[in-house]
């Protein structure tokens, strides 16, 4: 490494940057909770409710579709069930009740994954009879250990994918095989296949609810694998062994396989995550691709234009030129499809402050803000004509900044964007109602007195109902039956501007029109807050 580069990099390593730097990291990973990127929305029986007899089934309702990992039933004698026969239906989750005459204090431990590859955990607990006087055992979620673990493999693989996979693009195209860049690629390139498999370990172990110790067990490895993140974890390791590849490779190999690890990186990007798995998802998905290989296009561009740069090599000038070039189109796209993602994770304005992705999103914001200000003053100042030692410097400050971006943004992965906290929030009441040959969760949104809306979700049957309608009455209040015909949404059917005058117990009756001669009614209990 030439003198340029040292002094620059010694430049923006100085003790308060690298104290600020240090700061930023610890403070997030010590202030951010292991939370989920789906909500428990209902559950039926009610958490801590009290219930006559056994039910049959045991319904959970979540902000998103899931998919069950762990099901596990501790009976009033503290003996353990794994529960298998369940039935997915939308966002809810049914599980059929295992046959038990003992009475007493039943919990239900659940864990799921959500349809953007992050799991959630939880228990239920609820009374058949009399309430058990012994105490049940309580569940916790994995330590802090696997959090610091997930977050540093997702920030090694950002750093591989977007500078080792980026930088090999770079290398090819823009500095046209000159090998200054060619060790550092392959180093992050190694490293990132280590990273994939830290991040896979760490998210199976999130997936089980299990601690470090088992990050070995072929089970870890099977529940990662089974998540939204598998995908994810399998194409990158493909797209760093393209860039490998590629800086191994000459002229047309090497561009071809260049090109290809960078479009994975947004092909890899949008197989999970929360933004990738917002509706609608054609839209969101291709906004991460375009992001993702924008930033991939930035910032791997940054080591081997430095290099070349503070080595003086001949092809310095042109690199630099057409980088120039080609930027700003690139930032554009970067900015847009930003934009989009984070409207659609935000919903309001008001979530920047008010939630905990918001304030990550602010202090992204504000890196990045920084980020552009450096590449504003490489485009016009610096680049004409070429200053070259203190544009090796910028270069270096713009990739430390990058660095800090992607810790940031590894945060991301334990906080849920307020997108799916609106369900959650929004107070709904749900029940479950069946006979023996059908059966219907009936959602009530809000769940409190005054006008509501109400979703039915019929299961699915081998004819199609030519008639739905909620007929909904409060005895105790002298409110004789409202009847509302429902109409078809989606795939489900709901009434709207059904007003539901008093809080208390309301028996709601779904009437389910199969034929002229054929007519289901499923009756039911929900309790409506004031």
């Amino acid at each position: 490494m030439t003198r340029h580069t040292l002094s620059a990099w010694k430049a923006i390593s100085s003790g308060r940057l690298r104290s600020l730097t240090l700061a930023v990291l610890i403070g997030f990973m010590s202030a951010v909770p292991a939370f989920a990127h789906a909500s428990l929305v209902g559950t039926n029986p009610s958490d801590g409710a009290v219930i006559e007899r056994p039910p049959e089934l045991l319904t959970l309702r979540f902000s998103e579709p899931v998919s069950p990992l762990l099901l596990n039933l501790i009976k009033p004698d503290r003996t353990s069930l794994n529960l298998a026969d369940f039935e997915v239906t939308d966002r809810s989750l049914r599980i059929f009740f295992p046959s038990s005459p003992i009475d007493g204090t039943y919990v239900l431990s659940w864990r799921v994954v959500s349809s953007d590859g992050h799991p959630i955990g939880g228990s239920v607990v609820f009374s058949v009879g009399i309430p058990s006087t012994a105490s049940m055992p309580n569940f916790e979620d994995s330590g802090r250990s696997v959090r610091i673990s997930i977050w540093i493999g997702k920030v090694v693989m950002y750093l591989a994918l977007f500078l080792g996979a980026g930088g090999a693009f770079a290398i090819s195209w823009i500095t046209r095989g000159d090998p200054s860049g060619r060790i550092p690629v392959v180093m992050l390139a190694a490293f990132g296949i280590a990273g994939c498999g830290l991040s896979a370990g760490s998210q199976g172990l999130d997936a089980l609810g299990a601690p470090m110790f088992r990050v070995l067990e072929a089970d870890t490895w099977h529940a990662a694998m089974n998540t939204a993140f598998g995908p994810t974890i399998i194409i990158a390791v493909i797209v760093l062994a393209m860039a490998l590849g590629s800086v191994l490779s000459i002229g047309l190999q090497a561009r071809v396989l260049s090109l290809a690890a960078l479009i994975s990186v947004g092909i890899a990007l949008s197989q999970s995550g929360h933004a990738a798995s917002a509706e609608p998802r054609w839209l969101m998905r291709s906004m991460v691709f375009t992001h993702g290989v924008g930033i991939a296009y930035w910032t791997g561009a940054l080591m081997p234009l430095g290099l070349v740069l503070a080595r003086r090599r001949p092809e310095a000038a042109n690199a630099l030129l057409r980088f120039s070039r080609t930027i700003p189109y690139l930032v554009a796209a970067i900015l847009v499809s930003g934009i989009v993602m984070a409207s659609v994770q935000l919903e309001q304005l008001a979530a920047l402050v008010n939630t905990a992705y918001g304030r990550v999103l602010l202090v992204k914001l504000s890196l990045l803000t920084a980020l552009f200000g450096l590449a504003i003053l490489n485009r016009w100042k610096l680049t004409v004509p070429p200053a070259t030692r203190q544009l090796v410097r910028s270069i270096a400050a713009e990739t430390l900044v990058v660095v800090l971006i992607f810790a940031v943004a590894a945060v991301w992965r334990f906080t849920p964007p307020p997108r799916t906290l609106s369900m959650a929030a929004a107070d709904i009441a749900m029940v479950h109602v069946h006979t023996g040959t059908a059966m219907a969760d009936v959602t009530v949104s809000p769940g409190h007195a005054g006008q509501v809306s109400v979703s039915i979700a019929l299961a699915a049957g081998p004819v199609e109902p030519r008639q739905v309608e909620l007929v909904a009455t409060h005895s105790e209040a002298g409110i004789g039956p409202m009847r509302r015909r429902a109409r078809r949404c989606q795939d489900q059917w709901c009434v709207d501007g059904l007003v539901l005058p008093v809080p208390g117990i309301w028996v709601v009756q779904v009437e389910v029109l199969i034929s002229d001669f054929e007519l289901e009614k499923l009756e039911g209990s929900i309790e409506i807050t004031p």
